[in-house]
C-alpha cells in the first residue's frame, strides 16, 4: 500500500475569502481518458494555514440503483474492494471475486443485475483520510451502464485541486464544468469554481500547493513571504 501527501497551505487573507464566498477546497481524481461525470472525492473547509490530505492506491468499486444526476450524490448501496487487474460482474445484489485479465492499475465492472431499468450506476471509490482523520473510501467518478454490458475504469496517479462554492465530497459535477485555463460555473447550481491545478503523484509521494490570493487559484509550492 502507497500513502500519498498533499499539504494545501492558505493564509489568513486566503481563508477570510474563501470563507465570504462559501469556498471549500475540492479534490478530484484524474483518469486515462474521457470520464462521463466527475464525482468531488473530498471537500473541506481549510481549518489552518497547512491542511494535510493523505491518500492510498487502494480501490473500491461501487453499484447504485439511482441514476447519475449532477448535483447530486450517489446513492451507493453496494461497495467492494477490488485489485487492479481484474473485471468484477455484479448479479444478483453481489460483486464476484473478480476475473484477471486487464492491465495493472485498470479496472472493470460488468452489469448483469437485473433490474426495472435495466441500468446501473457505478464507479471507483479511493482510500483517503480527511482532515479529522476519518479513513474512508470515497466516490471519484460515476458512469451509467446497461444491462450486460462492461465499463472499464484506468485511475491516474494524478488529482486536481480547486475551490468551490456549493461544493460537497460526493458531489457530482457537470461534464465539463472543470476548466484549467480560467473559473467557470455551473448556472443551475450556483457552482462557481476557481482554476484547477493537476498534481502528479506519478514520480513523488508528497505535493505541497498554496493559495494565490491575488490570483484566486491554488499554485504549485508553499507559502512564501
Amino acid at each position: 500500500m502507497t500513502t500519498y501527501t498533499l499539504k494545501v497551505q492558505i493564509d489568513t487573507a486566503g481563508r477570510k475569502k474563501m470563507d465570504q464566498y462559501g469556498q471549500k477546497v475540492a479534490i478530484i481524481k484524474s483518469f486515462q481518458g474521457q470520464v462521463t461525470f466527475n464525482v468531488v472525492w473530498l471537500a473541506f473547509e481549510p481549518f489552518g494555514d497547512e491542511n494535510i490530505i493523505q491518500f492510498y492506491d487502494e480501490y473500491s468499486l461501487y453499484a447504485s440503483l439511482t441514476p447519475v444526476i449532477a448535483g447530486r450524490k450517489p446513492a451507493i448501496n453496494l461497495i467492494q474492494q477490488v485489485s487492479g487487474g481484474y473485471t468484477y460482474t455484479f448479479e444478483n445484489g453481489a460483486f464476484d471475486s473478480g476475473k484477471a485479465g486487464l492491465q495493472a492499475g485498470r479496472f472493470g465492472f460488468c452489469n448483469l443485475q437485473k433490474n426495472d431499468t435495466q441500468t446501473l450506476t457505478t464507479g471507483l471509490a479511493q482510500k483517503i483520510i480527511d482532515l479529522r482523520g476519518s479513513i474512508s473510501f470515497m466516490p471519484i467518478n460515476a458512469t451509467q451502464i446497461p444491462y450486460n454490458e462492461t465499463v472499464y475504469f484506468a485511475p491516474l496517479e494524478k488529482i486536481k485541486v480547486f475551490a468551490g462554492s456549493n461544493i460537497e465530497s460526493s458531489l457530482i459535477l457537470d461534464p465539463g464544468i472543470l476548466h484549467k485555463a480560467r473559473a467557470r460555473a455551473a448556472a443551475h447550481t450556483g457552482q462557481i469554481l476557481t482554476r484547477y491545478i493537476e498534481l502528479d503523484f506519478a514520480s513523488t509521494l508528497s505535493q505541497t500547493i498554496h493559495y494565490d490570493n491575488a490570483l484566486n487559484q491554488f499554485a504549485l509550492g508553499p507559502l512564501t513571504g
